[in-house]
């Protein structure tokens, strides 16, 4: 099965349209990228359509979560991407605790690396 999906435009946060007003898509590596991207800036039920799409802010920042905890509420977030394999470094900081920066390195199932950086706020 080809791991395809809609192409978001990562400034605005919409469907992504080509010069001739197409939708643009993207396939591979990249859509699982743009997956894991979509649910770490997404609050968990904000979309009704999928309501445990998306990270738990609610309890990272409102509750302020502890370290621990913290760390399995992004674990769960990333791997909601299927394709994730391995999650092999995780970094979450506070800024004045109302944002967070997290940053983490992994491997899909097929080997490929991938680092991200999500800020929220």
């Amino acid at each position: 099965m080809t791991n395809i999906t809609w192409k978001i435009d990562p400034d605005t946060k919409d469907l992504a349209f080509d010069n001739d007003g197409f939708l643009k898509t993207t396939e591979g590596d990249a859509t699982s990228a743009q997956n894991i991207r979509m649910a770490l800036e997404a609050w968990k039920g904000d979309f009704v359509l999928a309501p445990d799409h998306g990270t738990d802010y609610n309890t990272l920042l409102v509750e302020q979560a502890d370290e621990d905890t913290s760390e399995e509420i992004i674990r769960e977030a990333i791997f909601q991407e299927d394709n994730m394999g391995v999650l092999e470094k995780l970094s979450i900081e506070r800024d004045n605790n109302r944002k967070l920066n997290i940053s983490f390195t992994g491997q899909l199932d097929n080997g490929t690396v991938i680092n991200m950086e999500v800020n929220t706020g």
